[in-house]
């Protein structure tokens, strides 16, 4: 699902791109990895033509871009999409008003940056 996504929105913006993931098993990583080649690289309708190559794995103990992401995206992301797309329809601890100066203040900053697509722990 995620691969498509991606896909789909590199083809969207016209543009090509690759996958960074955490890796939390060897194994699995590796059974990701040849899936995805699998379905790349089939004779019949290829998919995922817009990606250039299979997902890298952090393999490293630290994994420290991933938790950066996983900061930004908990401590910026979440917060301002939770706003915009619940208020008014979920009424939880989740839609905090506060968000609303983390949206002004950070809006435009995405704008700059590349286009990212990611999930917290896909299995």
């Amino acid at each position: 699902m995620v691969c498509s996504s991606f896909d789909n929105f590199l083809t969207a913006i016209n543009s090509f791109g690759f996958r960074v993931a955490d890796s939390r098993d060897h194994l699995k990583s590796v059974n990701v990895a040849h899936s995805i080649f699998t379905q790349k690289f089939r004779a019949s309708c290829a998919v995922y033509a817009r990606t250039l190559e299979l997902p890298t794995f952090g393999h490293g103990e630290n994994h420290a871009l991933p938790q950066v992401c996983d900061i930004i995206s908990s401590a910026l992301i979440d917060p301002i999409a939770t706003l915009v797309c619940c208020t008014g329809h979920v009424a939880n601890v989740h839609v905090q008003p506060g968000a609303a100066h983390l949206r002004q203040r950070f809006a435009a900053v995405p704008k700059d940056l590349p286009q990212r697509c990611g999930m917290s722990r896909v299995e």
